[in-house]
C-alpha cells in the first residue's frame, strides 16, 4: 500500500503547485473516481476497493475468473518522473522499499490474476525506450518491459533487492506508469466536467445535477477510503471499502429520481415573472411560499402531500388544456380557475405555489 500520503493528517498531504496548496489525498480522491467512471463505461461487472492492498483496486469479471487491477496513485507539483525516482531505495523505508518494489509486490502476492499494476500520476514520466525514442507528456500508458534495455534493468535491479528470483513472468506484461489527464491546479474542475458527461452518457442531461452527484460520490470514495477498520470477512471489506457497478448504478437512479429544489429552477420562473413585469417585492414572496410548499411535501407533511396528488389529478383531467403552453406561471394560472384544488388558510404557502411547484416538477 502507499505510505507516502494520510487522509488524517492534513499537514504532510499537502504539496505546492504554482503558488497553490494541494492535497495528495484529495487529488487520489479525485484519481480513483475518473478511473471509476471509465470502468463503469466499460460495462463490465466489478469491485473497486480504496486504500485496500493499494491506492485503488479494481477487480473485473465472476469468482474463479477474475482479473485484478492495482494502482499506486503519486503526485508531483512540478517536474516529472525518471526511472530512477520509480527505484529509489530510501533507507529507512519498509521493505518493499522502491515504488516499483511495492508495485510489484502486489504481483507476487495475487500472481496471475493481475491484469495490470500501474502507477498513475499527472505528471508524466521521462525515460528512453527499446526503440530509442523518448516518453512524454503525449504518452498515455507507458509498459516498463518496452523501455530501453539500461532503463527497465534499473526497475528490475531495484525489485529483486527485496524479492527472490526469478520474478514472475507477468511482470513484463503488468507492471506499467500512466499519466492521468488531471492537472494539479484544476482536477476538481475536470471531474465535475467529467461528470457532466458520465451523466449525459446515461441518459441524465440536466446539467444541474452534476454537482451533488459528484458530492455524494465524492464523500463516499472518502468515507471508504478513510476507513480503517480490519475486515474480518470478504462482504465486510466490500461494504466498507468497495464500491461496485450496482453502487454507481444506485447513485445513478438516486440522480434520474430527484427532485430539483426551488433555488435550482427558480431562475426559469423568475423569468416568466420578470416579464410579466411582476415586482422583485412580489417575486421573492412567491418565491417563499415555493419554498415553503417544497419544504412541507419533501418533509411529509400530511396537508402537502394530499394537496401534491390533488394537483396531479388537475393536471391529468386538464392535460389538453396546458400541453401546449410554454410558461408554467400561465398553467398555473389556468388550473387555479378550475376551481378543483384548495389550500387551507392555515398553511403558509398558496394554491399558486404549489401548483408551480409541481409543475416544474413534471417538466423536470
Amino acid at each position: 500500500m502507499s505510505t507516502d500520503k494520510s487522509p488524517l493528517d492534513g499537514k504532510t498531504a499537502r504539496e505546492k503547485s504554482g503558488g497553490r496548496t494541494f492535497s495528495r489525498y484529495e487529488f487520489q480522491i479525485h484519481a480513483s473516481m475518473l478511473r471509476v467512471l471509465d470502468v463503469h463505461r466499460s460495462g463490465e461487472s466489478y469491485l473497486a476497493l480504496f486504500d485496500q492492498f493499494d491506492d485503488l483496486v479494481i477487480v473485473k469479471g465472476p469468482p474463479g475468473q477474475q482479473s485484478i487491477s492495482f494502482f499506486q496513485i503519486k503526485t508531483k507539483g512540478d517536474g516529472f518522473w525518471k526511472v530512477g525516482d520509480l527505484a529509489s531505495r530510501p533507507t529507512k523505508a519498509q521493505p518493499p522499499k522502491s515504488i516499483i518494489g511495492k508495485l510489484y509486490h502486489n504481483l507476487a502476492t495475487f500472481g496471475d490474476s493481475v491484469s495490470e499494476a500501474a502507477v498513475l500520476s499527472n505528471a508524466p514520466l521521462i525515460a528512453v525506450t527499446a526503440d530509442g525514442s523518448k516518453t512524454g507528456m503525449e504518452n498515455g500508458l507507458v509498459l516498463f518491459s518496452n523501455l530501453d534495455p539500461a532503463d527497465h534493468g534499473k526497475l528490475v535491479a531495484a525489485i529483486e533487492q527485496d524479492f527472490a528470483a526469478p520474478l514472475h513472468a507477468k511482470h513484463a506484461e503488468v507492471l506499467a506508469f500512466e499519466r492521468i489527464p488531471l492537472d494539479l491546479e484544476s482536477y476538481r474542475k475536470t471531474l465535475k466536467g467529467e461528470i457532466v458527461e458520465f451523466l449525459d452518457e446515461n441518459g441524465i442531461h440536466d446539467r444541474v445535477l452534476a454537482a451533488p452527484f459528484y458530492d455524494v460520490l465524492h464523500a463516499d470514495l472518502c468515507n471508504r477510503t478513510g476507513d480503517t477498520r480490519v475486515c474480518s470477512s470478504v462482504s465486510e471489506l466490500t461494504s466498507r471499502k468497495g464500491l461496485s457497478r450496482e453502487g454507481i448504478t444506485d447513485l445513478l437512479s438516486r440522480a434520474r429520481a430527484r427532485s430539483r429544489t426551488v433555488l435550482e429552477w427558480w431562475p426559469v420562473v423568475q423569468a416568466e415573472l420578470t416579464a410579466k413585469d411582476y415586482g422583485a417585492l412580489a417575486s421573492g414572496r412567491l418565491r417563499q411560499r415555493c419554498i415553503e410548499y417544497w419544504s412541507r411535501r419533501s418533509s411529509g407533511s400530511p396537508t402537502a402531500l394530499k394537496l401534491s396528488e390533488e394537483i396531479k389529478a388537475a393536471i391529468e383531467n386538464h392535460w389538453p388544456m396546458i400541453e401546449t403552453e410554454s410558461r408554467v406561471t400561465v398553467a398555473a394560472a389556468a388550473l387555479v380557475l378550475t376551481d378543483e384544488i384548495s389550500v387551507p388558510d392555515s398553511e403558509s404557502y398558496d394554491i399558486q405555489a404549489a401548483l408551480i411547484v409541481e409543475l416544474m416538477d413534471m417538466m423536470s
